[in-house]
């Protein structure tokens, strides 16, 4: 579904059916019309469209919808009376539930639709982003309730069958995060540490190896970046080392040039 924006962005038209208008009247106030006649509001311009579009959608194919939620019914009926045992998983009802959802009770709109309503009793919900619910529905399922203006009105429910894969799947994910932050700061402080060292300015551990690389065992390396920390004046004991009071500075060895 396509929709075109109107009066610099503050009104927009589906483009199938021009009778149905979003507009907004604040950034978090958004108003559904028909014919002009509101019918209507959300929160989010996203959750407008979606319930405008479906609006749209039941008066379109309202035929093939009720003939749906007919056979939708039956089938319940069927599975309660024949297969009562099946008929008590609770992910097999999740499924039939997200079913009669997706078909809905009909093509009616009401503004109270579009305000906070308190949730289901023994329901369990928290938002742990502007986008993102965890919580249980009433067959008792673990599901993610994505995107909506909250848990009573998301665009999308996924259910976890596998909590334990979820949990994992997060740790992990929080393990990838970390190195690759650590990665990045790592390749934005090589820059200022490759232009120190360039300059002759090491640390402590950097001045050691700089020793040792001049044939110093590491125990005479030690020592005499110690000795200087300590105040001593560098000399042959150091192979031209000095300490500035922040770095161990050693001689440059100009570049040849071509």
């Amino acid at each position: 579904m396509s929709w075109t924006a109107e009066e610099e962005g503050r009104r927009w038209t589906l483009d199938a059916a021009p009778r149905y208008a979003v507009e907004r009247r604040n950034p978090y106030d958004y108003r559904m019309l028909i014919d002009g006649h509101e019918v209507d509001s959300a929160c989010l311009l996203e959750t407008a469209f979606s319930l405008l579009v479906t609006r749209f959608e039941y008066e379109e194919h309202g035929a093939e919808l009720a003939l749906a939620r007919t056979r939708l019914r039956q089938a319940r009926e069927r599975l309660l009376d024949r297969f009562p045992h099946a008929a008590r998983d609770g992910q097999l009802s999740s499924i039939l539930e997200g079913l009669g959802d997706a078909l809905g009770t009909g093509p009616e709109l009401d503004v109270s639709a579009a305000q906070p309503r308190s949730a289901e009793p023994g329901l369990f919900a928290q938002q742990v982003s502007p986008e993102l619910v965890v919580g249980t529905d009433s067959s008792q399922c673990i599901v993610l309730l994505v995107g909506g203006t909250g848990p009573k009105d998301p665009i999308r429910k996924v259910i976890v069958t596998d909590v334990l894969a979820l949990i994992r799947a997060l740790s992990l994910a929080m393990t990838a995060q970390a190195t690759a932050m650590a990665e990045a700061w790592k390749q934005r402080q090589a820059g200022p540490d490759e232009k120190r060292c360039s300059e002759g300015k090491l640390t402590k551990r950097e001045a050691v190896e700089w020793l040792v690389a001049r044939e110093f065992s590491r125990q005479q390396a030690v020592r005499a970046v110690g000795r200087l920390q300590d105040g001593a004046v560098g000399g042959p004991f150091t192979d031209g080392m000095i300490y500035d009071g922040r770095y161990w500075v050693v001689p440059v060895t100009p570049e040849s040039g071509d």
